[in-house]
């Protein structure tokens, strides 16, 4: 009663003592501001956030005059400071830990988690529409179609006299100063002791992991290590089988032997390793291939929130893991020796391909499938000699993969990629899916997993890059690709296959697609670009601490 006695002094004092033109803003800025972040109500707090920037502008021009690009500025830098605010509290609670909410240092972090959490129920039909862009880009929906290319219509007015991305991304030392702590921040936070004092297993499949390696490490020969890893181990609760990740096995095995250290507590570490490489692969893969310097930038900062890095966290997805990372290897030699045509970058793409095998079968399959989607929608869309024989040399160099398949199953007895998803694809998809297609995706999004697939910033931005791509540019067309290919798995598919599907998916790469996109286009002016990268940067990085900070407990 006392803080509403005061606030109402202040309010008449201010009404009093300033003209009405200037007090009536800054008294909807403060009643905005104090129902924004003050207020226990949630639907309170978020109406009062989409008014404070509106409160604001009125402040600083003194006019009630409504401008588009100057609310969207306000709004999302007001958005942005308190994402920033509690990625810096996140950040600092190792340091200084207290129980969640034990103070007015957590209130902002309270909205912000409650403001995610709402954004994130929309997340699911979010990524739908990502799957089946591909209605629009061919045309299927021909008014959504139109929009989405006046969307990104060079005829547009021009606010900006420079290109400020061009100035944002100079600063590269800067940008790989941040990409590089967070790529050690990230995978170390769940283990570090205030946040983890009993220093307890955090990742799903962990234990299975250190089994395996400790087996591994009971064999009297080497013979024996390499019989164990293709043929005697591996397969768990989701994954019936042996000889499904001898590749993964042999890394850590081999680790493990140079560091003297806890098998537990090294798997535990692994993942500093798998997520510097995906960040490297991600930049690599815009940079060399695309072309595109900013997205590349971009790409290795949003990887440390991707699904790689804070699914594989939760799940303990290594092998998987790794193989995706020699996917993205893959993908890029591929690319490298459709437009060169040089044999060593064949070469490349096909030991890439093997070591995705052997990473992780089912893995291999969400590449080649991918491939073979890629090589027909060339040959479609290119149609001429050229297409057709980079196409056949493609599809050639698979071959080989799919024989030692062949064998590993009929000779050793061992897991089958192929075989393998044939069954889990027969059990799992079916058309009864199609009626519980909303229950599996929320269910995926809310609960399995952590609920940890449900970022809608991030899938918006990947909605914006995938509208924005060209199925006539290689690259594009190959991105493009690895989503569409997965659209029937994600209708027919229960929330396991789906769940899957989701993890190999290259949204990141997408994200920042749809950023740099944003930030070169000619119809929103330099301030709203700037805000809106930090508010999206700012939120990313948040969602990736506060994940791997409740992987099996809160703060």
């Amino acid at each position: 009663m006392d803080n509403f006695l005061i606030q109402g002094v202040a309010l008449a004092s201010i009404f009093m003592l300033s003209p009405k033109k200037i007090s009536l803003p800054i008294i909807g800025f403060y009643i905005t501001f104090s129902a924004a972040f003050l207020s226990n109500d949630l639907a309170v707090s978020i109406v009062s956030l989409t008014l404070l920037p509106l409160a604001v502008t009125f402040l600083f021009t003194f006019k009630p005059k409504f401008s588009i690009n100057s609310y969207l500025a306000v709004l999302f830098l007001t958005i942005a400071v308190v994402q920033v605010y509690t990625l810096a509290r996140l950040m600092v609670y190792p340091a200084f830990p207290s129980s969640y909410f034990s103070d007015w240092s957590w209130q902002i972090v309270e909205l912000e988690r409650q403001i995610f959490y709402v954004t994130a129920f929309v997340a699911p039909p979010v990524l739908l529409m990502v799957v089946f862009a591909f209605l629009l880009k061919i045309g299927v929906i021909p008014s959504l179609t139109d929009a989405s290319r006046r969307l990104w219509s060079k005829k547009t007015q021009d606010y900006n006299a420079s290109n400020i991305s061009d100035k944002v991304f100079s600063y590269k030392r800067l940008w790989f100063g941040v990409i590089a702590a967070f790529v050690i921040l990230v995978p170390l936070y769940p283990y570090l002791p205030s946040i983890n004092p009993d220093q307890s297993i955090r990742s799903t499949d962990v234990p299975f992991y250190s089994d395996w390696v400790e087996s591994l490490e009971q064999s009297d020969s080497a013979q024996e290590v390499i019989y164990k890893s293709f043929l005697g181990l591996s397969g768990d609760q989701l994954s019936v089988g042996r000889g499904d990740r001898p590749l993964t096995l042999l890394l850590l095995f081999v680790i493990h032997k140079m560091i003297n250290i806890q098998i537990e507590h090294l798997i535990q570490l692994f993942p500093i390793l798998l997520t510097t490489m995906t960040a490297l692969v991600s930049y690599i893969f815009l940079r060399h291939t695309a072309n595109n310097k900013k997205a590349a930038i971009v790409a290795a900062l949003f990887s440390v929130a991707s699904y790689h890095v804070v699914i594989g966290m939760y799940t303990g997805f290594i092998a998987n893991w790794l193989a995706v990372i020699f996917n993205y290897g893959a993908f890029i030699f591929l690319l490298k020796a459709w437009n060169s045509e040089r044999k060593l970058y064949y070469l490349l793409f096909v030991a890439m391909t093997f070591l995705s095998m052997l990473a992780h079968l089912h893995t291999w399959i969400y590449l080649s499938v991918s491939v073979l989607v890629f090589l027909g929608l060339s040959l479609v869309i290119e149609r001429n000699r050229a297409t057709i024989k980079k196409a056949i040399v493609v599809a050639l160099l698979l071959l080989p993969t799919f024989l030692l398949d062949v064998v590993f199953l009929s000779v050793f007895n061992a897991s089958s990629g192929v075989e393998t998803n044939l069954s889990r694809a027969t059990s799992a998809i079916s058309f009864e899916n199609f009626g519980l297609r909303w229950l599996s995706l929320y269910y995926n999004f809310q609960i399995w997993f952590g609920g940890f697939y449900a970022n809608f910033v991030l899938l918006a931005l990947a909605l914006i890059g995938i509208l924005s791509m060209n199925w006539k540019k290689t690259f594009d067309r190959l991105v493009m690709s690895a989503i569409f290919m997965t659209s029937l798995i994600i209708i027919f598919g229960d929330y396991g296959i789906q769940a899957r599907i989701f993890y190999m998916m290259p949204i990141h790469i997408l994200s920042a697609f749809g950023i740099v996109r944003i930030l070169e286009s000619r119809r929103i002016r330099n301030d709203v670009k700037v805000s809106l990268l930090v508010l999206v940067s700012a939120c990313l990085l948040t969602y990736a601490i506060r994940s791997v900070g409740n992987l099996e407990f809160k703060l």
